[in-house]
């Protein structure tokens, strides 16, 4: 069912990650198994994006502009992640990733809503 509604999430709006997320989340799984199928989940749903985008004409210089000066802050991003990753429990790093995804989840229904407000 995760991997139906991540589909569905992904084909209405380009965002697989919050039911497998909250899937992966709520399965009980150690940190570290969690965090390496999250990762592995979002760079195989890249990955599969990458010809459906390109053959829709939807990636061009503007985007490969966009993609090659975003690589740097995710990468240090990605380091810094590790590093608090590597200082948390189980159950700190339960609280942040679900505060991560409501913070986004309401900033992505802001974002969505202000087109009708």
């Amino acid at each position: 069912l995760a991997g139906v509604a991540s589909g569905a999430f992904s084909g209405l709006a380009a965002m697989p990650g919050p039911p497998a997320v909250v899937y992966y989340l709520g399965a009980g799984t150690p940190p570290a198994q969690t965090r390496a199928s999250l990762l592995l989940f979002f760079f195989v749903a890249s990955v599969i994006a990458v010809p459906g985008l390109w053959l829709a004409g939807a990636i061009d210089g503007e985007v490969l502009w966009l993609t090659a000066i975003s690589v740097p802050p995710m990468a240090l991003g990605t380091w810094a992640g590790t590093a608090a990753f590597a200082r948390l429990d189980h159950a700190q790093y339960r609280k942040i990733a679900i505060a991560v995804m409501a913070i986004s989840a309401v900033l992505a229904g802001w974002r969505g809503l202000s087109v009708y407000l």
